[in-house]
């Protein structure tokens, strides 16, 4: 009976620290029968401080790319605080930075592709990420509880955010999301309780529920043109709404628990404006606060001139443009607020 403890108790420690070679402190296993992609995976001991990821690593003579971050590869490594991947990684697997909770800095890859599910779940010092234009896959939780998170920039060309993505990241204030996303999951904002301003592009056709569920510091909602469902509980317990932004001339499906409360102003085309205040939904917007045309819509509008340099600049669909235009253009600024900006 002792023998098979020990025996199981080897197998376990095998499993979790399984690497086929180790190389400046970061342990390697081959991913493919061409012996040639590797990913990194858990070493023997919790990696600590800096750890800088090469896009190649030789060993006895033989140069791997590195493709990848293997599923808890740095699982609650509590001491690791700085990461960086070379522009080869394309996957970030399941819990691969989970529970690292000293991480701070971290670079993101432009070839980066997947997360997998919790990737950099409790990671509570992340101040910022960014989610490149070849973002497709996203598996669940993949930021929950980044709690100093403040800084999301989500890049044209992403496709996707996953279920609970960024639930209860309580830093974050201002979130712009580009025409190129197309899924946005449920429980994605979940409890961002410090979330001032949402601007949604044209890529979404349907908000799922709870999605902004107890942002209860959000003001401002701009929602795309495409939008044709906000579903139950979508803005529950966002009683601090002051402002929505709808410019679909089509009115959208709502139902009686979309909402926390009816008291902000609904901006919707003026063409549809009898459509909006006779809906059942919609309509309790007029009854306890107010709908108006778009043209009235002013919230948020500045000035050009501005004291932080601007970092990106989108039209109303959402859609990147070269420079600002004459009229209004939505702006990210270098401190990662989000403006509009009126051109004269």
């Amino acid at each position: 009976m002792r023998a098979m403890v020990v025996l199981a108790m080897t197998m376990c420690c095998v499993y979790a620290y399984a690497a086929d070679f180790v190389v400046d402190g970061i342990s390697y296993t081959i991913t493919d029968n061409a012996g040639s992609v590797v990913k990194v995976v858990a070493g023997s001991e919790k990696y600590t401080g800096s750890v800088v990821i090469p896009e190649t690593v030789t060993n006895v003579y033989k140069t791997y790319t590195v493709k990848s971050i293997g599923s808890r590869a740095f699982y609650n490594c509590t001491d690791l605080e700085s990461v960086s991947m070379g522009n080869t990684i394309e996957s970030i697997e399941s819990y691969a930075f989970s529970g690292c909770s000293s991480l701070v800095t971290i670079n993101w890859p432009s070839s980066l592709s997947e997360f997998g599910s919790s990737a950099f779940e409790g990671c509570k010092s992340l101040e910022s990420v960014t989610l490149g234009s070849k973002v497709q896959s996203m598996g669940g939780y993949v930021f929950q509880n980044c709690t100093r998170l403040n800084t999301l920039t989500i890049e044209e060309g992403c496709s996707v955010i996953g279920n609970n993505a960024f639930k209860a990241c309580t830093s974050l204030k201002h979130v712009l999301i580009p025409a190129s996303v197309t899924s946005l999951g449920s429980d994605a904002f979940y409890g961002c309780n410090s979330l001032e301003k949402v601007v949604i592009g044209d890529g979404i056709r349907e908000l799922n529920g709870y999605t902004f569920y107890k942002c209860s510091a959000l003001t401002v909602v701009e929602l795309g043109t495409k939008v044709r469902e906000v579903n139950n509980y979508c803005f529950s317990g966002c009683s601090s709404i002051q402002s929505i932004y709808l410019p679909t001339t089509t009115v959208p499906d709502a139902y009686n628990n979309t909402f926390a409360n009816y008291n902000a102003t609904l901006y919707v085309p003026s063409t549809s404006l009898e459509d909006y205040k006779a809906h059942e939904i919609w309509g309790k917007f007029f009854a306890d606060g107010a709908i108006k045309p778009l043209e009235d819509y002013t919230t948020g509008i500045r000035t050009y001139a501005v004291e932080h340099k601007a970092d990106r600049v989108y039209d109303l669909n959402g859609l990147t443009t070269n420079a600002a235009h004459h009229g209004i253009n939505i702006v990210r600024m270098s401190d990662g607020s989000i403006r509009k900006v009126m051109v004269k």
